[in-house]
């Protein structure tokens, strides 16, 4: 592939050349500021005979205020009296304009007497190192029809960056590097003015690296920021880091945001944000699940209000997921962030400036700086498309996330596995009956999955997980000899030998005090008024990392484990706040953050075959970071609950589909035969309960023909999980209509069309038009439930005249395959 083109605007963020201004109505005689229009909204800026892209449509009086983050050196534009209807029919009443620029209450270039019959004028004025300056229009001989243009404004900064004013196109307002703080007394933009910026490029394979470094051992503060700019993805991803170069102590370090800047808003600007894995509302376990995953959208235009969001307790996709877009319909700019912690976001709109003020990074750091201390800080990835809108930006960050982020092993990307899940309070007798079940039905699942439960003194069993004895003696990592005396030394052997691999849940994280590790070393633990009797490990204290990297080591080196199913059941921002020094807030997390990236880094180095669930309670740390080296199988913590609702479920599939390309849920389908239930859980890899507890031994009598049958349509269909995805139609779990989603592999030429109709949808039929094919090329189609003969037509009839999908009944699916005709057949 190419160079992407839609890279051009991020790169000019990465160079330091994102626009350096806003700009400001401050007073204007008649109407509202157009941007890249006429004052009467009617057609382009026209002065003359010539027709301009961008610039300003106001009439006189008008007072513009242009502010800038970086020193300027000129301004230029062409100025004239706007050709319109109006001004065309009353040419004759028009007075003469001034166009003038003053730099602090001064004049420093004014016009000639404009008139109407002039056309354009070209304007230049000398701006000298200033800041902010301000376009003024005088008519001192009447306003009358005093539609006045400044056409093609462009200001050029002292370090040489051009820049056009008056767009109507999203465009950066980003001050020399898109990060915020204060240092002292100083705030960012101060620092970098007083301590300079030195930028370094180069190229690398698939990507520009950039870097820049501002301030120094003269300042007793250094920044580092490091940029990647992909070539192939319209994708900017950066990592944020402050050390203190000095031998002593650092002034205080506050109000950091790994991102801090301005976006030029258009007037249908809309913000897309989507709740996290779990909320927080006045309402049971289970209705917390309701909105999981489900998009939230609102309009920017004319907002007044500041928009704030972010994590809860510490855990990051708790309430909403940390990622998010701006968009005008068009135009996409994707934000996400990578903070295993408590990230914020803040939104203000300044309509009178068109653009919306964007700060993102961790929600509170007021800190000093050891001497030669570093720490690191929320990454930030920006995601940019100048076509297709929110949907093709969905499906550019999902193609980062598969091909640059998610684990691979010896070069392959891991692909989520299709699991058997099976709890950990169970003998080894009883794991290895269900191992033999599998094998002997020749049941094709991947990995054989044991949870909770496997752990402590032989009085502490737990036969299912509603049991919480499991949860009282967590900490306690040594197996329980009464159920597994070998360890898993024999069930891993087994599951190898029926070709699964092997998992093992664990929560390192956490322990309660009545457990030997904590008697032994309560100095590894942070604890606060919050969490009670639950510890949090300090992973940001070095003595208790390596324990836990031993401990964890141990575990997959004697067991030979390929998955390691990390949980994470505590919320750690009351233990990371509560034991912070007054002078280091902020420290606690910013060093568990970083020992915890640390520890699946080194784990995944050391054990190069190993993967990592990342399950935090189902789904509750999903951030990109954290996703370099592992893969949530459990991405909510719904099927745990009595009651599991797929129509929950299909929601979930659909909304967090539009963030991640991996994931798994699970299907809570105890009884087997509903392939209703079965296919709402579909995704890039499935978790089935497949006689997980020891009171649901193999049956004979269960349907396993079904569920043989369930599976290997699922495999067929689970390559494509992962590729484009297209939400076709979506409902609330309140409302109850269809659910229509599209995956597509263009790079295979072939997809899935997935149809619901919910049990309390009174529509029989659908017309159903695909996404992202190639219009001349054929395809064949088929209906894996028989609904339609298989036929075949071309990419554009599919998606201008589409496929009419027939559901008679309530509650009921259709899964539809698709394949180019010149594809492998498979």
């Amino acid at each position: 592939m190419g160079k992407s083109m839609d890279i051009g605007f991020l790169r000019k963020l990465a160079e330091g050349c994102g626009t350096p201004c806003r700009c400001e109505l401050i007073e204007q005689g008649w109407g509202t500021l157009a941007r890249g229009v006429n004052l009467v909204r009617t057609g382009p800026l026209k002065v003359g005979e010539t027709e301009y892209a961008y610039g300003f449509g106001t009439h006189s009086p008008s007072r513009i205020r242009i502010a800038s983050t970086e020193p300027l050196r000129r301004f230029r534009a062409v100025v004239g009296i706007e050709r319109n209807a109006a001004t065309d029919s009353g040419r004759a009443r028009i007075a003469p304009a001034f166009f003038s620029v003053e730099i602090g209450g001064k004049c420093v270039s004014i016009s000639p007497a404009v008139r109407y019959a002039d056309g354009g004028v070209a304007f230049e004025a000398e701006l000298n190192g200033a800041a902010e300056f301000e376009l003024i229009v005088e008519s001192p001989a009447g306003i009358d029809l005093a539609n006045v243009d400044w056409c093609a404004p462009e200001v050029e900064t002292v370090s040489g960056c051009v820049m056009r004013l008056g767009t109507r196109e999203f465009g950066f307002g980003a001050g020399s590097l898109p990060v915020g703080f204060r240092f002292g007394g100083l705030d960012a933009a101060e620092f970098y003015r007083r301590y300079g910026i030195e930028r370094r490029s180069e190229e690398r394979g698939d990507h520009t690296l950039f870097s820049a470094v501002s301030g120094g051992a003269d300042s007793g503060l250094r920044l580092t920021v490091t940029m990647k700019l992909f070539h192939e993805l319209p994708v900017l991803e950066y990592r944020v880091a402050f050390e203190n170069p000095a031998a002593d102590r650092s002034r205080r370090l506050s109000g950091v945001d790994s991102l801090q800047l301005s976006v030029g808003m258009p007037e249908t600007l809309r913000l897309l944000r989507r709740h996290g894995s779990f909320q927080l509302p006045d309402c049971g376990f289970r209705e917390a699940f309701r909105d999981s995953f489900t998009p939230v959208e609102e309009s920017l235009d004319g907002a007044e209000k500041t928009i704030r969001f972010g994590a809860v307790g510490g855990r990051p996709s708790v309430d909403w997921l940390p990622c998010f877009d701006l968009t005008d319909g068009v135009c996409n700019l994707r934000i996400a962030i990578g903070w295993s912690g408590q990230w914020s976001a803040e939104l203000v709109p300044q309509p009178s400036a068109a653009v919306v003020d964007i700060r993102a990074g961790i929600e509170e750091i007021d800190m000093v700086l050891e001497p030669g201390e570093r720490i690191e800080l929320p990454s930030v990835a920006l995601v940019w498309n100048e076509s297709g809108g929110t949907e093709r930006g969905v499906n550019l960050w999902r193609r980062f996330l598969r091909e640059k982020i998610q684990p691979r092993i010896g070069g392959k990307i891991v692909e989520v596995p299709l699991s058997s899940s099976n709890w950990g309070g169970m003998t080894e007798a009883e794991h290895l009956t269900r191992i033999a079940n599998i094998a002997a039905r020749k049941m094709p699942f991947e990995l054989h999955w044991i949870d909770a439960g496997w752990y402590g003194p032989p009085g502490s069993y737990s036969p299912d997980e509603f049991d919480s004895t499991w949860s009282s003696t967590t900490g306690d990592w040594k197996f329980n000899p009464a159920i597994l005396p070998e360890k898993l030394r024999n069930i891993s052997a087994a599951s190898h030998a029926a070709g699964m691999k092997q998992m093992l849940w664990i929560e390192p994280e956490r322990a309660v005090k009545n457990t030997r590790i904590y008697r032994e070393h309560p100095e590894y633990f942070l604890a606060s008024s919050e969490t009670g009797e639950n510890l949090l490990l300090n992973l940001g204290r070095p003595e208790a990392w390596q324990w836990c990297f031993d401990t964890l080591s141990e575990l997959i080196e004697e067991n030979a484990l390929d998955w390691l199913r990390i949980d994470f059941n505590i919320s750690p921002l009351g233990p990371w706040r509560e034991n912070d020094a007054p002078d280091r807030r902020g420290a606690n997390e910013i060093r568990y953050v970083a020992g915890l990236r640390r520890l699946w880094r080194s784990l995944r180095k050391k054990f190069p075959q190993l993967v990592i669930d990342n399950c935090a309670s189902g789904g509750r740390r999903l951030e990109f970071e954290a996703l370099r080296y592992s893969i949530p199988l459990w991405a909510s913590d719904m099927q745990c609950a009595d009651g599991f609702d797929p129509e929950w479920q299909l929601t979930h599939v659909a909304g967090l589909s539009h963030y991640l390309p991996a994931f798994s849920f699970g299907v809570q389908n105890q009884a087997g035969g509903d392939t209703y239930n079965f296919r709402a859980s579909m995704g890039p890899g499935l978790v089935v309960h497949y006689f997980m507890y020891a009171c649901r031994p193999p049956d004979p009598a269960w349907p396993h023909a079904w569920l043989k049958e369930r599976l290997a349509e699922y495999l067929r269909a689970k390559e494509c999980f992962s590729g484009d995805y297209y939400c076709l139609d979506a409902f609330h779990a309140g409302i109850g209509a269809w659910t229509l989603m599209q995956f597509d592999r263009p790079d295979l030429g072939r997809g899935i069309l997935e149809a619901f109709r919910g049990e309390r949808s009174f529509y029989r039929s659908a017309d159903v038009r695909l996404r992202g094919l190639e219009p001349a090329a054929e395809y064949c189609v088929e209906d894996a439930d028989g609904g339609f003969e298989p036929f075949t037509a071309a990419g554009k009839q599919l998606m201008e005249d589409g496929i009419t999908l027939s559901l008679p009944e309530k509650r009921s699916s259709r899964l539809v395959f698709y394949r180019r005709k010149d594809a492998d057949r498979r």
